[in-house]
C-alpha cells in the first residue's frame, strides 16, 4: 500500500507541477515591466515605452536549470549532513527489470505501480565521470526542446500548447520502430493516427482562436511548428535519460541535477550570444536573441515577475523530479499519459482566469471559450482516447486490430483496466 500512495503522489505532483509551469509561464508573458528594451505603447500605439511585456522564453529556461540544479545540490548536502558513502535518494521501492520501458512500447510491462515491493533501500552510488560526461547530451535535448515549447507558448492559447504536447507518443514510436526494432500492430497504428488527428485540430483550434490578422494568424502556425519540433527532441529525450537511469542505476534525482547544472554550464555561453546577436522585429527572432540584461531590470522594477520567477523555479524543480521518477518506477508512456492529461488541468485554470477571476483583454493568460473551443475539445478526447489505447488501457471496440498480437502472445485474455 505504500508503494502504491508513493507512485499516485510522483503523478500526482508532476501532474501538479506541469500545471503549474504552463500557466506561471503564460503569466509572465502577460505581466508588464519596466525595462531597458522598447516597444510599442499599448494605449498609444505610434509611441515606445520602456514598460514591456516579458517574453522571455530563453530566461525560462534559465530558471529551469537552475530549479534542476538545486536538486542536486540537495542530494550532496543530504549526504555530506547524514555522512552517507553514496548518493541516495528517496526512491519508490521496487525490483527493477534489466529491460527498457521506453515512451510507447508496446508491452505490457508499463503499470501504474511497481510489481513486487522490496524492503531495501536503493543505493546510488558516486556516478563515474563518462556518465556525468554523457549526461550533458540529454541536458542539451532538455534544453533545446523546452526553448522550442515555451517560444511556442509565446504565439499561442496554453490549453492548446498543452495539448500539442501529447504529440509526444507519435514520434516516440515512430523512433523506437526505427531505432530499437520494436513492433507496433494493428491498434497501435490506429491511436497514432487518432492522435495525429488530433493534433490537426488543435491546430486547426489555434490558428482559429489567434485571430483574422494575418500576421498573427502566421505567428500562431509558427508557435505550432515550434511545439511540434520540440515534441521530437523530447521524444529522444525521455529514450535516453530511460537508458542512463535503468542501465547506470542513476537516481532520477541526481539525473536531473546534473542536466540541469550543464544547463547552466550552456548559459555561460548562450547568455551573451543571446544578449549581442541582432534583434528583429520577426517572430523568429526569439530563436536567436534575447536580452539578458533587460531580463534582471525587468525582475527589479516587478515585484509580480520576481514572484512568478520564484513560483517557476519551484515548479520546474518539482516537475523534473517527479517526472523522471516515473519514467524510472512507472515507465515512460505513464510519464507521456500524464503529459497528455494534464492540458486537461491547464484549460481549466485558463478558463477559471477568464470566468471567475475576470482576467481578459490582449495581455490576459487566460482563456475565452469561443466557437474554435469545441474543435479544441473533440482534438483533446482524440489525444486521451488515442493515447489510452495505444497502451491497451482502454480497447478499441474492433477485435481485428487485437488477433495478431494475440496469437503470438497465446493468449486471447483481455488486458486489465477494461
Amino acid at each position: 500500500m505504500k508503494q502504491l500512495t508513493a507512485a499516485q503522489l510522483h503523478a500526482a505532483g508532476m501532474l501538479f507541477s506541469g500545471t503549474l509551469v504552463t500557466v506561471v509561464t503564460k503569466m509572465q508573458y502577460s505581466v508588464r515591466a519596466e525595462g531597458t528594451e522598447l516597444c510599442a505603447d499599448p494605449d498609444f500605439p505610434d509611441q515606445m515605452t520602456t514598460n514591456c511585456p516579458f517574453n522571455k522564453p530563453w530566461f525560462g529556461v534559465l530558471l529551469s536549470k537552475f530549479s534542476l540544479t538545486l536538486c542536486l545540490a540537495y542530494v550532496y548536502i543530504r549526504k555530506a549532513m547524514e555522512h552517507r558513502s553514496s548518493l541516495d535518494t528517496p526512491l519508490l521501492h521496487g525490483v527493477r527489470t534489466d529491460e527498457l520501458h521506453l515512451a510507447g512500447e508496446p508491452d505490457e510491462k508499463t503499470s501504474l505501480v511497481p510489481s513486487q515491493p522490496s524492503s531495501v533501500e536503493e543505493e546510488h552510488p558516486e556516478i563515474p565521470l563518462k556518465t556525468i560526461v554523457f549526461i550533458a547530451f540529454p541536458s542539451m535535448l532538455d534544453l533545446l526542446q523546452t526553448v522550442l515549447g515555451v517560444a511556442g507558448l509565446l504565439f499561442l492559447p496554453s490549453s492548446i500548447y498543452q495539448i500539442t504536447c501529447g504529440s509526444v507518443i507519435v514520434f516516440s514510436a515512430f523512433l523506437q520502430v526505427k531505432f530499437l526494432g520494436m513492433r507496433l500492430y494493428a491498434y497501435h497504428y490506429v491511436s497514432i493516427v487518432l492522435v495525429v488527428i488530433s493534433v490537426v485540430l488543435v491546430g486547426l483550434a489555434g490558428t482559429s482562436t489567434s485571430s483574422t490578422n494575418t500576421e498573427s494568424t502566421a505567428n500562431a502556425l509558427f508557435g505550432f511548428v515550434l511545439i511540434i519540433s520540440g515534441q521530437l527532441i523530447m521524444a529522444i529525450q525521455f529514450i535516453v535519460e530511460e537508458y542512463l537511469m535503468v542501465s547506470t542505476n542513476v537516481s532520477p534525482m541526481v539525473l536531473v541535477g546534473w542536466e540541469g547544472l550543464w544547463g547552466l554550464l550552456f548559459y555561460v555561453f548562450l547568455a551573451p550570444a543571446l544578449t549581442l546577436s541582432p534583434a528583429s522585429d520577426s517572430a523568429m527572432s526569439i530563436l536567436w536573441h534575447e536580452d539578458f540584461v533587460d531580463s534582471f531590470v525587468k525582475l527589479q522594477n516587478s515585484p509580480v515577475q520576481l514572484l512568478l520567477a520564484v513560483l517557476s523555479v519551484f515548479a520546474y524543480g518539482m516537475l523534473g523530479v517527479t517526472a523522471t521518477t516515473v519514467i524510472k518506477h512507472l515507465s515512460t508512456v505513464v510519464r507521456s499519459f500524464i503529459e497528455s492529461i494534464r492540458s486537461l488541468g491547464v484549460w481549466v485554470v485558463d478558463l477559471l482566469i477568464v470566468y471567475a477571476f475576470n482576467w481578459r483583454g490582449a495581455n490576459s493568460p487566460g482563456e475565452e471559450w469561443t466557437s474554435a473551443s469545441w474543435i479544441e475539445l473533440l482534438g483533446f478526447i482524440l489525444m486521451v482516447y488515442g493515447t489510452l489505447a495505444y497502451k491497451k488501457v482502454i480497447r478499441i471496440p474492433v477485435e481485428a486490430l487485437y488477433v495478431t498480437e494475440e496469437r503470438e502472445q497465446g493468449t486471447l485474455g483481455k488486458t486489465p483496466l477494461v
